[in-house]
């Protein structure tokens, strides 16, 4: 048996640094899966090392870009999601594209290993969910990064997980994380 899916907000996992380089429209045309290339936490509770990660990756946006984490969402192996920007707020995170899209991040790097089965499920149910509550268009990726800009984000392992997010999301509610 599996975790109800949810969003750990900013609040919970220890924001410092702004939310997002200013208001972005809602809903989001696009959403693009992107990956960190940082170490992956373990999948082991109580997952500290999950929310020390995303304050990591805050550190690196706000020392890169100056406006905090550059990313909407980012899901960790353990299938755990947190809010980076706000969903109304551009992020950094897709070059020409951030005013009209969102970014999902795999935290760890994609090209070394495969996303988790819990990752995948998280990703639907975060798909869903924003579509549900209209922050996105569509309950679907548009693709990885590398489909946007000249560079191998999400990863190999990542990219080929596309198809199979965008699947989950399209089929039945996803209501646990496993």
């Amino acid at each position: 048996m599996g975790t109800a899916p949810r969003v750990i907000l900013r609040g919970e996992w220890g924001a410092k640094h702004d939310n997002g380089a200013g208001s972005a429209p809602v809903p989001a045309a696009e959403v693009w899966l992107h990956h960190s290339v940082t170490a992956a936490p373990d999948v082991v509770p109580p997952f500290d090392d999950d929310y020390a990660a995303v304050r990591a990756l805050e550190e690196i946006g706000e020392r890169s870009f100056g406006k905090g984490i550059a990313y909407t969402w980012l899901i960790t192996p353990a299938g755990l999601i947190f809010e980076g920007h706000s969903h109304d707020r551009l992020g950094t995170h897709t070059g020409g594209r951030n005013s009209k899209s969102r970014a999902i991040c795999f935290v760890g790097d994609y090209d070394n290993q495969k996303p988790t089965t819990a990752q995948i499920q998280a990703a639907a149910w975060l798909l869903q969910e924003a579509k549900s509550h209209g922050w996105i268009k569509n309950a679907r990726l548009d693709g990885g990064h590398r489909d946007v800009k000249a560079t191998t984000c999400p990863g190999d392992h990542a990219y080929e997980a596309i198809e199979s997010i965008n699947t989950l999301a399209a089929g039945p509610s996803v209501t646990e994380i496993d």
